[in-house]
Parts: C-alpha cells; sequence; structure tokens
C-alpha cells in the first residue's frame, strides 16, 4: 500500500493498470503528425540554472527533542517557496509540510520539525522541495544523485 491516501492515490499499480492502458491509447490517437498540422509542441526548456540547496544532515536526532532544519538556498531568479517534507519512515504515511522561512541571512531558509513527530518506534525520513520565481522547481536530494530523501536515525537508548 504505497501512495497519499489522502488524494486518493494509494494501492498497487495494478489497480491502475487497464485505466492507464486506455489512457495511452487515447492519447495514441489522438498523435497525428500534430507539428505536420502547424501545431506548435510544448516541450520543457531548461533554466540556464536550476535552484541549488546547501544543506548540512544532521548528526544527532532524539526522540521527543525539536529538529531544525537549516539550508542555504539560491536561485538565479530568485526564490518563491522553499517547502521541507517529512514522514516517519513507514510507507503507510503520507508527508507532512512545513514551509521553510528565511532566517537572517537571505539565503537560509529554517524549519523546526515538531518533537511530537520524533518517537522512538521510528525514524525519520525528509527532502527540501523549491520554487523558484521563475517557475522552475526542484527536490533535493536529488533523485539523479542520491536517494531521494534524507534518513535521521533516532538516538535510542539499549533495552
Amino acid at each position: 500500500a504505497m501512495g497519499a491516501r489522502k488524494a486518493n492515490l494509494a494501492g498497487h499499480w495494478r489497480d491502475e493498470l487497464e485505466t492507464l492502458e486506455a489512457g495511452l491509447r487515447e492519447l495514441e490517437r489522438k498523435n497525428p503528425a500534430s507539428e505536420s498540422a502547424g501545431l506548435t509542441i510544448w516541450s520543457p526548456v531548461p533554466p540556464k540554472a536550476a535552484p541549488l540547496v546547501e544543506h548540512t544532515r544532521p548528526d544527532l536526532v532524539l526522540p521527543g527533542q525539536p529538529l531544525l532544519l537549516t539550508a542555504r538556498v539560491t536561485a538565479p531568479s530568485g526564490i518563491a517557496a522553499v517547502r521541507l517534507r517529512y514522514r516517519h519512515l513507514t510507507q503507510f504515511e503520507d508527508y507532512e509540510t512545513l514551509e521553510m522561512q528565511r532566517t537572517g541571512d537571505t539565503d537560509h531558509f529554517s524549519a523546526t520539525i515538531p518533537g511530537s513527530m520524533l518517537v522512538p518506534q521510528w525514524d525519520l525520513i525528509y527532502f527540501i522541495e523549491v520554487i523558484a520565481r521563475d517557475g522552475y522547481g526542484i527536490q533535493w536530494p536529488d533523485l539523479a544523485k542520491e536517494m531521494p530523501y534524507i534518513v535521521c536515525t533516532l538516538q535510542r537508548t539499549p533495552n
């Protein structure tokens, strides 16, 4: 059971296979050489420079203690939004979202995960979303380079 339950997107991919295949057949029928008919086909144009995130991963995460996360975020066009997405290390939960706020330095943003979210039963995972003023967005960490989220192992006392 994976996916966002709040958006009715949970379940197994095979449950959607018939609908997806029907949609693909419909798209294939509707795409007769559009360019030769004089229609403009949209294609994404990458920005001159994507937003950049610099973040130090926490060394020590204590159960029940708030976790302050900070990042330096820059983009040539400026920053429109920075969000922290987090959840327990279980696929049965949806991500929670915190808007990261600018700190004293204009390129630095921070958010605090509440201590109530840090429980001994589960480690925590998070990632950062950035939207630049030109509309270009990224997720950090970059899936093309590493795991697309950070795992915070909570400090636990031995039994």
